[in-house]
């Protein structure tokens, strides 16, 4: 993956560096990578002349300078100055853009390629001053071209050609491996563009037989998944947690609600809304029964009226006759329960890693000030079958598996109906809303009836005395697919309401996140 690096805009613009400090959350205090109090003094780090590595005098340099300081600067690598030069202004460039630009390649829940800074993984955590662009550049088959700019004009033919230029090293302790670290300065801001470089996640790295022997034995376990096991630990200094969701199971944020007196103190204001255009409960709201629809009756007048009629004004109903057995769903409820029963330790298991969306954990930081969820999720992706990361997925309880896999299935059967069902009812196709949710494939049904069906803002109050837990599973169109008003919804009495859009979920969680309601940032 390459990562772009500035200093975080949304933040250091509104400090005065010559008579304010940072914000607290940004001071590191103690720590087992400890804190600079003062500017380290200036040593010259060893040099190394990459072609010149054909002689025992440079490898004997490269040995001492990898088992001594574990770093090195590299010269006669063949990368023109001119082009590194490129890359730098490259970087830079993209950064000085306008916010307005840079949020198309906004960091999605679902994805941690784009544009962002750190992900909230405690209560008091320490974060990074910067911002990143994290974009996965090899393999190719796994770039994800719709985070990469358009500008820089030649920014995706840049970075390919750098990251070729990079890629090109199991030592047993012989070679050392420092913390990267690097001091702020008040008069400039730094840039980097890094290259993280990492093996297969089933790839099992360990120490090399030529390197272990009686005078140095076996000093470091065998890992698999090295990246994922390596962010754990990092993030256990502070704590630890976070996610999105494909299959998500969801329970309040333990770090901090557990140290949190309900009875006398308030939640942290990191979790209150204010001002928002989705508004704030500022009280429990009454008790209203919501629709009820019998799937198993859809075939009648009756009851697809019902449905019509749910969609139209509510934009939700529960579904009743769905053929999923009562013991079964219990059986749902209490595997997801079990799970955020556990440890924390076993838990961690499913840790969600810096350049993975899935797994174990809570809400990404997007900008100072922002309001998050008081809850910790697991999110799986469940299909398509190619792309589960079972790496993530628990094994406690022990057939957790086996039965969301089969929930699953049948919430995608439930899918299925209701679409159809929905189309029938508008006296449409049948397919004309399913064929956009493949095997790839949050229901977009408002911007494709034009209107006709509501699309609600999910949104669930707090209870002081009893956790809230939901299994949902999120069935989305393929990010290329196109959603708009569908053709025999669009005439003179009722004109085309809702733009045409592509990569809806991504464009969905920018809009949240600037406190924009998504459906009105379509509107026509």
């Amino acid at each position: 993956m390459a990562g772009l690096v500035l200093p975080h805009e949304e933040v250091s613009q509104g400090i005065d560096m010559n008579r304010d400090d940072p914000p607290k959350e940004f001071f590191v205090k103690e720590s087992a990578f400890g804190a600079v109090d003062s500017s380290p003094p200036l040593i010259p780090i060893p040099v190394i002349d990459l072609s010149m590595l054909s002689t025992e005098t440079e490898l004997e340099k490269l040995r001492s300078a990898l088992s001594t300081w574990g770093c090195f600067q590299a010269i006669g690598h063949g990368i023109s100055s001119s082009f590194l030069d490129k890359v730098r202004e490259m970087a830079k460039d993209f950064f000085l853009l306008p916010m307005e630009e840079k949020e198309n390649c906004f960091r999605e829940a679902y994805n941690n390629e784009g544009f962002g800074s750190d992900v909230v993984l405690s209560k008091g955590q320490v974060f990074d001053w910067c911002n990143r662009l994290s974009l996965m550049v090899f393999p190719e088959n796994q770039r994800k071209v719709n985070f990469w700019p358009e500008n820089p004009k030649d920014f995706g033919e840049t970075l390919i050609e750098y990251t070729m230029n990079i890629r090109s090293i199991m030592t047993n302790g012989v070679m050392k491996s420092p913390v990267h670290r690097v001091t702020t300065n008040a008069e400039h801001m730094r840039g980097s563009v890094a290259v993280l470089i990492e093996p297969d996640i089933e790839e099992e790295i360990g120490p090399v037989e030529g390197l272990v022997n009686e005078e140095r034995p076996k000093m470091y376990k065998t890992v698999k998944n090295y990246g994922h096991f390596n962010y754990t630990c990092f993030q256990k200094e502070s704590s630890k947690f976070i996610a999105p969701t494909m299959a998500g199971l969801v329970l309040p944020h333990e770090e901090v609600s557990q140290g949190i007196d309900m009875n006398r103190d308030d939640p942290p204001k990191e979790f209150f809304v204010k001002e928002s255009a989705f508004g704030a409960v500022d009280s429990s709201p009454p008790l209203i029964p919501i629709p009820v629809i019998d799937l198993s009756m859809l075939s009648t007048e009756t009851e697809l009226e019902k449905l019509r009629s749910a969609l139209s004004t509510w934009g939700c109903f529960q579904a009743i006759g769905h053929g999923i057995s009562s013991s079964f769903l219990d059986k749902v409820r209490e595997m997801a329960k079990d799970f955020f029963l556990l440890p924390m330790e076993e838990k961690e298991n499913c840790f969600r890693e810096a350049y993975n969306n899935e797994g174990f954990g809570s809400d990404v930081v997007l900008s100072k000030g922002q309001v998050f969820d008081w809850c910790n999720r697991l999110s799986l992706m469940v299909f398509p079958e190619n792309q589960r990361k079972v790496n993530f997925w628990p094994e406690n309880p022990k057939d957790f598996g086996e039965t969301l896999i089969e929930y699953t299935m049948n919430i995608r059967s439930v899918r299925d109906v209701v679409f159809k069902a929905t189309a029938k009812s508008l006296n449409l196709e049948e397919d004309i809303f399913l064929k956009h949710f493949g095997e790839k494939s949050t229901m977009r049904i408002r911007i494709m009836t034009n209107g006709v069906m509501k699309s609600p803002v999910h949104r669930v109050t707090t209870n002081a005395e009893h956790m809230r837990g939901s299994v949902a599973v999120l069935i989305e169109p393929d990010i290329e697919e196109e959603i708009g008003p569908v053709e025999g919804l669009v005439n003179e009495e009722r004109p085309k309401m809702y733009k045409t859009v592509k990569n809806y979920g991504h464009f969905n969680y920018t809009c949240f996140q600037k406190g924009i309601v998504p459906i009105d940032a379509v509107k026509l």
